[in-house]
């Protein structure tokens, strides 16, 4: 795994999860390395661990260093992390923004908690009333779609 992430040019990781541990070296071998101790709960407040993360990405891009965003399972908190990141730099709404990650990777699955935090930095930083993707019936044509592709699904309807 690391040395596929070298191949591919990769100068920076960010982990998102509270339980994956550095037992590999990434510390070691890669320019940058940062942890964000998160939990993947609808409890947990992902407020300032998303302004870190983005700050972090954005960081990365501007010194052309490409970055790993990671979690657990890959479906729910570093997803989450990349959806602000489109979000707060490219100004994209968060439908335009998960639309973009979903094509790129199948099965993703922010859990309840961590989409209402996206809607809400989607709202401050758009300066909207109402996110884009507001209702159930959004996340469940998502979840539909997702079916038809035979994709695994997340439940978000």
């Amino acid at each position: 795994e690391m040395n596929e992430l070298k191949n591919k040019g990769v100068k920076r990781i960010l982990n998102m999860a509270i339980e994956c541990e550095d037992m590999i070296g990434l510390k070691d071998t890669f320019e940058s390395y940062l942890k964000l101790c998160l939990k993947d709960s609808v409890e947990e407040d992902v407020e300032s661990g998303l302004k870190v993360a983005v700050e972090y990405i954005v960081q990365a891009q501007r010194d052309q260093s490409p970055i790993y965003v990671h979690c657990k399972a890959g479906k729910s908190r570093s997803v989450t992390a990349v959806l602000a990141f489109l979000i707060e730099s490219r100004r994209w709404t968060l439908r335009h923004a998960y639309d973009y990650v979903v094509e790129r990777r199948k099965g993703i699955c922010p859990n309840i908690g961590f989409v209402a935090e996206l809607m809400r930095l989607e709202e401050k930083v758009l300066g909207i009333r109402r996110s884009s993707m507001t209702t159930e019936m959004d996340w469940a044509e998502n979840e539909a779609m997702d079916k038809n592709n035979k994709v695994e699904s997340c439940g978000m309807g």
